[in-house]
This record gives structure tokens, C-alpha cells and sequence, in this order.
């Protein structure tokens, strides 16, 4: 009896051993990813328009806060979503007149940060591919974008992704391009380069990394989380797809992104606004089992704001040289002015500083009729020497230069679509219509007209003359417009097909400074003439 009872009590007991026992319980990380997008040139906290600190923005106060971040996770990936080439007279003086520096400032500063990765936003084309690729080459930290292609291949032109172990967990980084940049910077890559469905390339680009053995994915991109495009060539991908690869790639964790210039917090997405105005901060909580698999339970995402905080002593100090050469250069006088000038209300009347715009595209081209926003309604010259910082301000984009054939049906059309700027008019003043951006209504000069906000939209052009003579449909004339506008940019469709005479390798810019710079004195009536007008 005993020889049968005894293995009976040793597996019961080993059985009731077993029971009691607890299996190891998973063990939880925090892995920090930092970001910053739409840099924009801002290393330093400095308005280079107006020659003063602005403490609202730049990455010398963007450091302060990651040196405090890295305090409670010293191992937190740092990327940034993109447009940080261009953007300001700091990155615009290193692409003109210190192109041949060795290297370009902001990346150099973002090195001595330890950024992990940038990707390439659309301004990054802005000045030529060759220059891109020269600061590209002279900087230590990748530059990603999974969806430039090669033209004509299926061949990535820049690193796709990289993988980085960050206590143990392998994440993945995975650059996409918004493209757009086959419209606005069309005669830069054309022919050379092909941006294609952001969407797309996530979802390739997705599953190389989990089989190289990532453990979380991050979508580092240069693209809005939703809405249309801002241009009308359907042959162009959608520029705006950051919740469509949330939505529709699997294994995407984190969406890192940029390119509308907003702070957005979301569960599975952060974006830190513009210009180093915030350092984003998305903390991924996840749990390692003891077989080393690796589970995401929840992200937590804030973005931090600039403001009161102190600048980087030595972030500034990286920068300090090219911060003085940039000054010393921007404040040197181009012409003496007689008044004051300032475009705070451009965008209501016909006013002399976008009017300067319109005298030096006609000069250069020769054209009929001239096209012009006005991009900034806070620029101001004053009276007395002009120094060429001021026209940062009056003209902050690398646009260059096209003259156009258009039609008079194409003229009434571009004036009936910048006019849906305004909603209408409320309480006896003009409504902008929400979601326009100001730099996409544009006004004619060479001809006369009013924009009439009580008609209906799509008849709000009324008595549109060139040289006195009414506008018919069949009349042609010649158009200078920027090559934003010209390649499609804003949605104006009914510039799409139309017959390109010339292009200018000189941006408007430096045209207005070179045309500024011949003349000792200048007075408003010398650009000055009143050709349209708004009612309501």
C-alpha cells in the first residue's frame, strides 16, 4: 500500500507546487522620442527680419528643454520631420552667399545635439538638388525619405529608414516626403527625382523594418495628418497622408510629422509646431516578456513650449560666427525711402509694398500683367536707409520667376478663385474664408478691376480692363507669377497646361534687392498705382 501512496503524495505535491507558482511578469520601458519639424533655419532665437530676439522660437531654446528631457530618459531618440533648409535669411544666406561654408549651421548644431534623423520636407528642394545633396554630405546625421525615388526606377534616392536599440527594443525610423514637391519644385527634380504615394512607401517600407527585426515602427514624416492638397494635378500623390497611414499601414506605432506648421497631441501622433516653437515628446510604454517579446500598452504625447525658456549658451556658441557674418551682411543698406511702408492691410486695398513686387517682375520680364500675394501683412520698411533684412519679411519664400500665355478666360479665373479668400463680408468688414491661407490670394497688376464680395462667387470680378480695353476670353497676354503659382501651387488649376515663355534662375528675392539696389533714393509713387479694389 505504502510503495502505491507515495508517488501519489509526490506528484500531488508537486502538482500543488506548480499551481502556486507564478509565471515572470513582463517588464516595463519607457522609450522617449523627441522631434522637432519645420525648423525653418531658426537655430538662433533671432527675428532676422527685424534684427532682434524673437524668444518664441529656435532650437537654442529647443536644447534646454531636450537637456532636461534626457535627465529622466538619457536614451531618447531625437528626430526632426523636416523643412529645415530653407525658410528664414539665416538658411537663405547659406544657400546664396556662404554656400561654400562647410557645412550648413542647423545640421551642424543638430549634430552636436545628437539628432538620430531628419527627413527631407519640400523646402529642402527649394534651392537645387545639387545644393541639397552637398549639405546632405557634409552632416553626420541621416537624412531619410522612403518615398524619393530615382526618376523612373523604383530605386530610394536617400535612406529609407534606419533601426535604433533603445533598452533593448529595436525601433525603426521610416522618412516620407509629402509630394508636393513634383508641383512646387517641378523644375528642380524633374527628370532627376520622383515623390510618390507617402502611403504607399509606408506601407513597403513597414515591413522591411519588421523583418529586420524591429520592434516598434515610427513614420517620420513631412506630410499633414489629413485634408486636400493644395494643388490639382492628379498626377501628383496626395500631399497630405499622415492619418491615412495611421489608419491604413499595419505596424505603424508613432506617427512623428510636420509640415502645417500646428502643435498636434495625439495617442499615436505628435506634431511640434514650427520654427523650434516646441520640442515634441511621445513616450511609448511598453512591456518586454521574459522570452524578450515586446508588447506597446500605451503612448503619452506632449509638446513643449519655447517660451521662458533659457537658450543653450552653448548650442549659441556653436552658431555664434555664422549668426554675426549673417547680420553684418543683412543690415547693409540697399536704397534710401522717403516714407514708411507697411503691408498690414494688403490683402483689403491695392498697396505700395506688394505693388513694388509687381513693378520688379514686370521690369524683369517684360510681361503684361504681374501676380503677387501678399505673404506677410506684418512687413514694414521704414522711412530712411533700407537694409536688406527688410525683405525677408516683404518676400520670405525661394519662389523664381516664370512668364506665362494665359487667356483673358484664364485671367478672370485666377482673380474669381484668389477672391474666395473672403467668405463674404460680416458686420461691414470682409470675412476670410477658413482654411485659406493668406499667402494664396494673389492680385493683378497691368490691369484694372474690383472684386465686388456682394456678387455671388464665381461673378464677384467686375469691369476687368488691360490698358483701358474690356477683357474678353479669346485675349491673350503674357504673366509673371512665381513658380509656386505657376507649377500649380494653391490650387490654381487654371494655370495647369499654360504655355511657359521664360524662367528666371533668380528668385524674386534677390530680384527686388538687385532692382532696390539701383537706385539711391526710392518713393512710394515710383511703384505706386491703384488698380483694383475691393467692395463689399
Amino acid at each position: 500500500m505504502r510503495s502505491f501512496l507515495m508517488p501519489v503524495l509526490v506528484i500531488a505535491a508537486t502538482m500543488a507546487a506548480c499551481a502556486g507558482a507564478r509565471p515572470p511578469e513582463p517588464e516595463s520601458r519607457t522609450i522617449a522620442v523627441l522631434t522637432t519639424t519645420d525648423l525653418h533655419g531658426w537655430v538662433r532665437s533671432w527675428d532676422y527680419a527685424a534684427d532682434r530676439p524673437d524668444p518664441r522660437y529656435g532650437l537654442e531654446r529647443v536644447a534646454t528643454i531636450i537637456d532636461s528631457v534626457r535627465r529622466h530618459h538619457p536614451d531618447a531618440l531625437l528626430l526632426d520631420a523636416g523643412d529645415w533648409l530653407q525658410g528664414n535669411a539665416f538658411a537663405d544666406y547659406f544657400a546664396k552667399e556662404g554656400s561654400d561654408h562647410p557645412h550648413y549651421p542647423l545640421l551642424h548644431a543638430a549634430e552636436s545635439l545628437g539628432y538620430d534623423a531628419f527627413v527631407l520636407g519640400n523646402h529642402e528642394f527649394n534651392y537645387s538638388l545639387e545644393y541639397l545633396n552637398r549639405r546632405i554630405s557634409q552632416t553626420s546625421i541621416p537624412i531619410l525619405s522612403a518615398n524619393v525615388y530615382r526618376h523612373g526606377t523604383w530605386e530610394p534616392a536617400y535612406r529609407p529608414w534606419i533601426i535604433r536599440e533603445v533598452q533593448g527594443v529595436k525601433v525603426g525610423v521610416l522618412g516620407i516626403t509629402t509630394p508636393g514637391v513634383m508641383v512646387w519644385d517641378r523644375s528642380h527634380v524633374s527628370g532627376m527625382l520622383e515623390v510618390r504615394d507617402g502611403v504607399e512607401a509606408a506601407r513597403r517600407w513597414t515591413d522591411t523594418l519588421r523583418a529586420r527585426g524591429a520592434d516598434l515602427v515610427v513614420v517620420l514624416a513631412h506630410t499633414g495628418l489629413g485634408g486636400p492638397s493644395s494643388y490639382a494635378d492628379p498626377d501628383v500623390a496626395a500631399e497630405n497622408v499622415g492619418q491615412a497611414i495611421l489608419d491604413q499601414v499595419p505596424g505603424v506605432d508613432l506617427l512623428v510629422f510636420g509640415h502645417s506648421h500646428r502643435v498636434t497631441e495625439g495617442e499615436d501622433h505628435i506634431q511640434a509646431g514650427r520654427w523650434g516653437s516646441h520640442l515634441g515628446e511621445a513616450l511609448l510604454h511598453v512591456s518586454v516578456g521574459p522570452d524578450g517579446g515586446i508588447r506597446l500598452d500605451s503612448i503619452r504625447t506632449r509638446a513643449w513650449n519655447v517660451v521662458h525658456r533659457a537658450p543653450s549658451a552653448e548650442l549659441a556658441a556653436t552658431v555664434a560666427a555664422e549668426h554675426d557674418a549673417v547680420r553684418a551682411y543683412l543690415t547693409a543698406p540697399l536704397t534710401q525711402l522717403t516714407e514708411t511702408w507697411t503691408s498690414d492691410d494688403a490683402r483689403l486695398r491695392d498697396t505700395p509694398m506688394i505693388d513694388l513686387i509687381h513693378r520688379v517682375q514686370l521690369d524683369a520680364t517684360g510681361a503684361d500683367l504681374s501676380a503677387s500675394p501678399a505673404f506677410n501683412t506684418d512687413a514694414r520698411f521704414e522711412a530712411g536707409a533700407l537694409p536688406r533684412r527688410a525683405l525677408s519679411a516683404l518676400y520670405p519664400y525661394e519662389n523664381t520667376l516664370y512668364t506665362l500665355r494665359v487667356s483673358g478666360k484664364q485671367v478672370r479665373e485666377f482673380l474669381e478663385f484668389s477672391i474666395r479668400y473672403y467668405a463674404g463680408a460680416e458686420d461691414g468688414r470682409p470675412r476670410v474664408r477658413p482654411g485659406v491661407p493668406g499667402f494664396n490670394f494673389d492680385a493683378l497688376a497691368g490691369a484694372t478691376y474690383v472684386w465686388d464680395l456682394s456678387r455671388p462667387e464665381g461673378d464677384r470680378v467686375v469691369d476687368l480692363r488691360v490698358k483701358g480695353m474690356p477683357v474678353q476670353d479669346t485675349d491673350t497676354f503674357t504673366l509673371a507669377v512665381n513658380s509656386y503659382r505657376a507649377e500649380g501651387g494653391g490650387g490654381y488649376a487654371m494655370l495647369a497646361g499654360a504655355p511657359v515663355l521664360a524662367r528666371s534662375d533668380v528668385n524674386v528675392r534677390t530680384l527686388i534687392e538687385r532692382w532696390l539696389a539701383e537706385r539711391d533714393t526710392l518713393r512710394q509713387a515710383d511703384v505706386h498705382e491703384v488698380n483694383w479694389r475691393l467692395t463689399w
